[in-house]
């Protein structure tokens, strides 16, 4: 029992991953989703897409700062 109930949670937590990443430019999601989920490195990203790794570091850290107030506005509001 607990495990279905584990398993429940996880495919939560997953479908509100997805939703906040909805919520970002589709530059972002696909950055951070490359990075995170599929757990490329920078440099690996910005070798693939041919551009600087900063600029790819820095669209990753924009991306994480929307989702930190995503998920704060979602506390604040009973979301969660």
């Amino acid at each position: 029992m607990v495990e279905k109930e584990e398993q429940a949670e996880r495919a939560e937590l997953i479908r509100q991953v997805y939703e906040a990443l909805a919520t970002l430019t589709p530059l972002q999601a696909r950055r951070i989703h490359a990075r995170y989920i599929l757990g490329l490195k920078v440099r690996e990203i910005a070798a693939m897409e041919g551009v600087n790794p900063a600029r790819v570091s820095q669209c990753i850290q924009g991306g994480l700062r929307r989702l930190r107030k995503y998920f704060e506005r979602r506390k604040r509001t009973g979301g969660l």
